[in-house]
Parts: C-alpha cells; structure tokens; sequence
C-alpha cells in the first residue's frame, strides 16, 4: 500500500514539475544557483501535487487553515500533507523535507 501510494504521489509530482509553468521557473533558478527562487518554486509544486491527491498541505507561505492553529510549517518541517476533512488534529498523510544546499554532505 505505500509502495503505491508513494508511486502515486511521485506520478502526479513529476506531471506537475513538467507542466511549463513549473519547469521553466525550477530549471532557470536551477541553472542559475538561485537556490532560494528554486525552493519557493519546488515547494509551490509540491503543495499542488498533494492537493492532486486530496490532501491539504502546509509549508512556508502556504498556511493551513484546517488545523486549529492555523500555520505554515508545524514542527519547523518544510511541508506537511494531511488528508481533507474537518478542522482538528491528526496525523500527517505525508511529511516532504525539502534540502537546497550545495554542500551534498547536508543531503542524506
């Protein structure tokens, strides 16, 4: 089940980081080493990917209005998906660190 699942949300991510409106902003930023504009661009595909599966997502500039603090990043992680429904408490559907550093010692 989370094979599938994990397939499923990295199906629907790569669809959206190809659309032009993504891959443009992300390849420039990229190639220009603008990792800040790179990030901002990542984290605004990965919000619509998790809405593409139904679940509602917090990250820096995203708030979240269904949780009873409303907020951008719980726990200082960078993005944090949970499945749609009432406002209350629960668990994340899905937890995505997102690293942007040169230093390939940061990235494990």
């Amino acid at each position: 089940m989370a094979k599938n699942l994990a397939e499923k949300w990295q199906s629907s991510f790569l669809k959206i980081i190809q659309q032009q409106e993504h891959s443009t902003f992300l390849k420039e930023a990229a190639l220009q080493e603008r990792l800040g504009d790179w990030t901002k661009a990542l984290t605004s595909a990965v919000i619509e990917t998790n809405k593409s599966m139904g679940w509602q997502a917090s990250a820096k500039g995203h708030y979240l209005q269904m949780l009873p603090v409303a907020r951008s990043e719980y726990l200082a992680l960078d993005i944090m998906a949970f499945p749609d429904g009432k406002k209350r408490w629960r668990f994340p559907t899905a937890i995505l660190e997102l690293e942007n550093s040169k230093d390939d010692d940061r990235i494990v």
